[in-house]
């Protein structure tokens, strides 16, 4: 294998985990220009078969993706009762989650804003700022408002489910609730 092919390579790997998303083959060739489209789709499946690369067909196209060791996803959890938020921890802790605690509202705020979740467990009744008001600035933030929320709250779940889901929550799970 030549020394240009290797660099070729290297081009599209640090181009797609730039991206830190699938690309579709047309699209990686037009940004690696330097090259015919032959020589980039050649580079693609020489990164398939060792294993860096991998590509999904969708309809007509191929999106490749980097098959290298994602980071942790970060799961926030704003429960009060220690025991409760301890539970949920112990439940979902694992290589494949980063997990953070927060025991009132505004220390959950706070951690929200410097640990920045992807998913966040919450309880609706907190010292501090409340669940719903907690969902309703998450959801209106263009910073935050992607983040999964999951409302797990003791409360009339007919209402606050109604409530949350208003509020932009993705889900709710009633208490008492089987790990």
């Amino acid at each position: 294998m030549e020394i240009d092919d290797l660099r070729l390579e290297q081009d599209i790997l640090s181009f797609l985990r730039a991206r830190d998303k699938a690309m579709e083959t047309n699209e990686i060739i037009k940004e690696i220009s330097n090259v015919t489209p032959e020589e980039v789709k050649g580079a693609l499946v020489r990164l398939r078969a060792k294993e860096k690369l991998e590509a999904r067909n969708i309809g007509q196209f191929d999106f490749w993706y980097v098959l290298e060791a994602q980071k942790p996803k970060k799961i926030l959890i704003i429960e009060d009762d220690k025991d409760i938020n301890n539970l949920i921890r112990l439940t979902l802790e694992g290589e494949k989650y980063e997990i953070k605690s927060a025991y009132d509202g505004n220390e959950g705020l706070t951690e929200i804003n410097i640990f920045k979740p992807d998913l966040l467990i919450l309880d609706l009744m907190l010292p501090g700022t409340n669940g719903l008001d907690i969902c309703k600035k998450i959801k209106s933030n263009p910073e935050t408002k992607n983040i999964i929320i999951v409302i797990v709250s003791a409360a009339d779940a007919t209402v606050n489910r109604f409530f949350g889901i208003q509020y932009g929550a993705d889900y709710y799970i009633k208490k008492p609730f089987d790990p």
